[in-house]
């Protein structure tokens, strides 16, 4: 077997088993992890995202690609969805999430780090720093009414990636005992966010089939698209296009789900688009991965 297919296919499959894993956790567990949730996206998660940062060589024109290229994905979905919603007279402002926001964070920094090592990783975080910001302004926006800033200013994950980049550009070096326990704690987020993702599938039951098969396709095959659309226009290259192409595709994002059913936005349809999606990607992601890196 070609070795690229072999290391694919392993980090895919590694990915999918300790999510399979947190799925059967649920069925046969069923108990609340609401804690460990937390404990992951205000501890773990932001540990990885300021170390991935922290410990590679980015420039400036790098970060505003990376950055800039996932927003101008996400909001061309979001212009692409209205049209379409417009046109079939679909009411459902729900919906708008699923198809737009990517699950940017608990599936692709593993795989993007089997693959590409630190510096793909980097960019990945890079990648879901727009798609929080958006998500948690836009997104909130159209499920709400009205935008609420102040979520996003209190996500730890995004103040990590901040000042991750602030130290970057202004070259202020971070203690090396305090960076290995930073790495440390980011590291064992890997697992707890795929387990923690395959959990909360578990929950997830279909509902409005037809329009969460329409959400699904437009994700997965809008995202790939715009992803390679706007890779061009911007005119990444190398890694950093693997990068945008490569998230642009990935399923819905559970977080969506939460979102819905704060906002009473319908948040069934939402979590069926989430569970269709994520199924899908067992598929999808490995040939995706197998043909940009070969």
């Amino acid at each position: 077997m070609n070795p690229v297919v072999a290391e694919v296919l392993l980090s895919v499959g590694t990915s999918f088993a300790v999510m399979g894993l947190g799925l059967v956790f649920q069925r046969l567990w069923r108990r609340d992890i609401e804690a460990m949730t937390d404990l992951s996206m205000k501890l773990f998660v932001p540990c990885l995202a300021f170390a991935a940062i922290s410990g590679m060589e980015l420039n400036a024109h790098d970060m505003a690609t990376v950055a800039g290229g996932g927003a101008l994905v996400q909001l061309a979905m979001l212009g692409i969805v209205f049209v379409v919603f417009r046109l079939f007279r679909i009411d459902r402002r729900g919906l708008y999430l699923p198809i737009a926001f990517m699950n940017s964070a608990n599936l692709p920094f593993p795989i993007l780090e089997a693959n590409y090592g630190r510096v793909g990783l980097g960019y990945g975080v890079l990648y879901y720093l727009s798609t929080s910001t958006l998500l948690y302004t836009i997104g909130i926006a159209i499920v709400s009414r009205s935008p609420d800033p102040r979520t996003l200013l209190t996500t730890p994950v995004t103040i990590a990636t901040i000042i991750a980049v602030a130290l970057k550009a202004t070259h202020v070096a971070v203690p090396r005992f305090l960076f290995s326990a930073i790495d440390m704690l980011g590291q064992a987020g890997i697992p707890l966010m795929l387990f923690i993702f395959g959990y909360s599938l578990g929950e997830m039951r279909l509902r409005d089939l037809r329009l969460a098969v329409l959400g699904s396709a437009m994700r997965l095959g809008l995202g790939f698209a715009l992803g390679i659309a706007v890779a061009r226009l911007l005119g990444v290259t190398g890694l950093a296009r693997d990068v945008v192409i490569f998230v642009s595709t990935m399923p819905s994002a559970v977080v969506n789900v939460v979102i819905a059913r704060q906002y009473k936005a319908d948040p069934d349809l939402v979590a069926s688009v989430v569970f269709l999606t994520s199924l899908a990607a067992v598929l999808i992601l490995p040939i995706l991965l197998i043909a940009l890196r070969t």
